[in-house]
């Protein structure tokens, strides 16, 4: 009987260990798409190319600004987009049509490369060049 009573335990804790590093250890799923919160490393761009401010807005003085909401492919490249909100019709599509071609470092978890949400403001101002 001393014996079970030192075998339970043990059997217990190494049953809990093996759960615990098998839990930790499994690969994400590179169909879902993740929040940017949930990955290890954060997508980074590459390659951005700026917006086309819309020249009548420009010259009529008009700033304003659009959230482009998209999602990083596993292989940086922006798979879907589009526009959250704009303060004008046409800096949402400028702002759309920029972000599109943007290419980024994939976001990972444990090492694998994953689909990540992102979004991003761009503002229009007059001061800009």
């Amino acid at each position: 009987m001393n014996k079970l009573r030192f075998l339970i335990p043990t059997f217990l804790v190494a049953f809990c260990l093996a759960g615990c590093a098998s839990g930790g250890d499994t690969l994400p799923d590179q169909n879902a798409t993740y929040d940017v919160g949930r990955v290890d490393v954060q997508p980074r761009p590459r390659l951005e190319s700026a917006p086309k401010y819309p020249v009548e807005l420009r010259k009529a003085g008009i700033g304003g600004e659009a959230l482009i909401e998209f999602v990083v492919g596993i292989d940086g490249d922006v798979l879907t987009a589009k526009i959250v909100r704009a303060s004008n019709a046409r800096f949402g599509d400028a702002a759309l049509k920029a972000v599109s071609t943007w290419k980024f470092y994939p976001a990972s978890i444990h090492g694998v490369p994953v689909k990540c949400d992102l979004e991003v403001p761009i503002t229009f101002s007059t001061n800009q060049e």
